[in-house]
């Protein structure tokens, strides 16, 4: 959900008087650029555009990075963004041999010059997205996971029997009949945007590979992600369109509940292909998400300083430190992640925008936190050892 705070706010940064002659120009971002790039066993259509704080976008299993088209935009004007084919969909060349699509997208970030990036996947892209994060989580800021499935989870009778359904023509080599199938498809195209249904029409019926593509040569790892979804421990905001597959839906709620922490939205009128269907609203939400949740690096002494007990509400409280990072227990609660935004200030997402401030005395000692939400605030006290 957009954050109206952090909008008013930037948008009266911009508004402010002498805003313009005060600061220097903004040097213009790089012209994007195209090109296939080199990995094990064949090539990857790749673009990018855009500078500063990196993105890349994994499109769905139906179409390749097109699906973006009307995202790309709004986001290189803010960002570092990276979209590319996957091997057999459109531009990039098809599988010939077993290969890893966690380690192509590694390779993607590295010809990129990207150190850290937020991950933007869409269904299938999102299953990718969710593999990277477990596998290279040093490369991963962020998630934004858009009609996420996941690997491990197996789907329902009613939704291999749509696909299979949808695919028939291809048994007869008609491809534009089943490229009909998927663009009238309820649940690809929820509502009545039939500029978004002719997209996936067209964008099909001139790339058969995309239909055709049976992820044979995948190398899937031996413990799937459903398994290991505790391990990821980055903001990760998923999103849902409501119209979407009831199987979606489950798989989102399970990634919800995998990674503690995490925040998930559903898109009122739309079905799975939310860049497609809902591509400023889209947009809006993942930068809103982007600004208001950048994760500062804190040294581990700092963290380590914030651990113990804390008296709030007339009960207790625990903070602690675990494999580097600090968590929240609150009466109750669930241990709770904290991602830091500065040395002192650390936020949550699972319910909205929630915030904790410690706070020191005159000789730098930790005497509590306070708890910010909803614009309300409740001050803990913290307590002494034993």
């Amino acid at each position: 959900m957009a954050n109206p705070l952090l909008i008013g706010s930037l948008a009266a940064a911009l508004a402010s008087p002498g805003m313009a002659s005060s600061q220097p120009a903004a040097p213009p971002a790089p012209a994007p650029k195209s090109e296939k790039i080199a990995v094990p066993g064949g090539r990857l259509y790749l673009e990018e555009c855009g500078a500063g704080r990196a993105i890349v976008l994994l499109h769905d299993g139906l179409l390749h990075s097109v699906a973006w088209d009307a995202v790309w935009p709004g986001l290189c004007g803010r960002y570092h963004v990276v979209r590319y084919d996957r091997r057999g969909f459109g531009r990039s060349d098809p599988p010939t041999k077993a290969f890893s699509p966690v380690e192509d997208l590694a390779a993607v970030l590295e010809h990129a010059k990207i150190p850290q990036t937020t991950v933007v996947g869409c269904s299938s892209g999102a299953a990718l997205a969710v593999d990277f994060a477990i596998h290279h989580p040093e490369l991963v800021e962020s998630l934004v996971l858009i009609g996420a499935v996941v690997h491990g989870m197996p789907s329902s009778a009613f939704f291999d029997e749509r696909g299979t359904r949808n695919n028939a023509p291809l048994q007869k080599g008609d491809v534009r009949a089943a490229a009909k199938n998927w663009s009238e498809d309820r649940f690809q195209i929820g509502g009545k945007n039939e500029a978004a249904r002719r997209k996936v029409l067209a964008t099909l019926a001139s790339n058969p590979q995309n239909l055709r593509y049976s992820g044979e040569f995948e190398l899937r790892f031996k413990t799937p992600a459903i398994a290991r979804l505790a391990e990821i421990h980055v903001p990760t905001l998923i999103l849902d369109g409501e119209l979407d597959i009831p199987d979606v839906h489950a798989m989102s709620g399970a990634i919800q509940a995998g990674i503690w922490g995490s925040r998930r939205e559903v898109i009122a009128g739309v079905g799975h292909l939310v860049p497609l269907e809902a591509p400023a609203n889209l947009n809006s939400r993942i930068v809103a998400f982007l600004e208001a949740h950048r994760v500062a690096a804190v040294p581990e002494r700092t963290l380590a300083s914030y651990a113990g007990r804390y008296e709030i509400w007339g009960s207790t409280a625990e903070v602690a430190l675990r494999d580097g990072r600090l968590t929240l227990t609150l009466p109750a609660e669930k241990e709770l992640p904290l991602f830091a935004s500065s040395e002192t200030t650390f936020f949550m997402i699972l319910w909205g925008e929630t915030e904790i401030e410690f706070t020191k005395d005159s000789a730098g000692a930790v005497t509590g936190f306070l708890f910010r939400q909803g614009g309300q605030s409740q001050t803990a006290r913290r307590l002494l050892s034993g």
